[in-house]
């Protein structure tokens, strides 16, 4: 199985002490998983669906999330 790198970007913004805002992107190149097979000794599958192998099956996503001190 070859090498599978997953790229994220992110930025974040504090105008003060009160207020933050992040915003980004994951997988950042669109990179698409290894194949699956039931030949590979390192995936659990079951009907070659992969049980616990960690990839992102999504594709890219972006994000932004916005925080704000009460107290």
């Amino acid at each position: 199985m070859s090498d599978y790198w997953l790229h994220t970007l992110s930025l974040r913004f504090e105008p003060n002490d009160r207020y933050s805002l992040t915003a980004g992107i994951r997988n950042l190149f669109d990179k698409k998983p290894p194949k699956i097979t039931a030949e590979d000794p390192f995936v659990n599958t079951i009907s070659n669906v992969p049980l616990q192998s960690g990839w992102d099956f999504r594709g890219r996503t972006f994000f932004i999330n916005a925080q704000a001190k009460i107290f």
